[in-house]
């Protein structure tokens, strides 16, 4: 995933208050269709990010799970369905459609996968990727990079809904909480 130059394209997550707070962001101009697809190392936070912008849909999101051995969960009873892929056993240059997933493009529910970049090229022109970057125990870089117009005109409002500019190292939360798991 390329580093975007625009810094408002890149934030410092302290806890998963921030997390919510960007998940709840992101939430405000997710429309049926829209793709999302995740990047990060192992414990970067790719499913709690998932179960937050569920939560922000209207799916409970102790429902929701990774689905790393089912490969791919569908969640309708929110505001917008969601169907929540993950790559990881597929591994890179998998061919996805043997699962299902480029079918849910385009359809009326989102769709965010983890560990998209082993689909690399398969989800078409308009997506927004989010690169999670495990900085310690309490802190993770979020870069987007918006594909598409759609995207490019979107992305810009989320710095304002966080509290701050983006930059690195301004976290607009107070309270903190630990992410799960570390």
């Amino acid at each position: 995933m390329n580093q975007p130059t625009d810094p408002r394209r890149k934030f410092r997550i302290t806890g998963l208050c921030d997390l919510e707070r960007f998940a709840r962001c992101l939430a405000v101009v997710l429309k049926p269709g829209d793709v999302l697809l995740l990047s990060g190392d192992l414990g970067a936070g790719k499913t709690t990010l998932t179960k937050k912008i569920a939560r922000e849909l209207g799916v409970d999101e102790n429902e929701v799970s990774s689905p790393s051995f089912t490969l791919v969960n569908i969640y309708e009873e929110g505001r917008i369905p969601l169907v929540h892929a993950d790559l990881y056993r597929l591994g890179p240059g998998a061919d996805l459609s043997e699962i299902g997933i480029v079918d849910a493009i385009g359809e009326e529910a989102i769709l965010i996968v983890e560990w998209a970049e082993y689909g690399q090229g398969a989800f078409g022109a308009e997506a927004l990727e989010i690169l999670l970057e495990w900085v310690d125990e309490e802190r993770r870089d979020l870069t987007l990079r918006p594909m598409g117009a759609t995207w490019e005109a979107r992305v810009p409002s989320l710095a304002p809904c966080m509290g701050s500019e983006g930059a690195p190292g301004h976290s607009p939360s107070i309270l903190r909480k630990k992410w799960p798991g570390v």
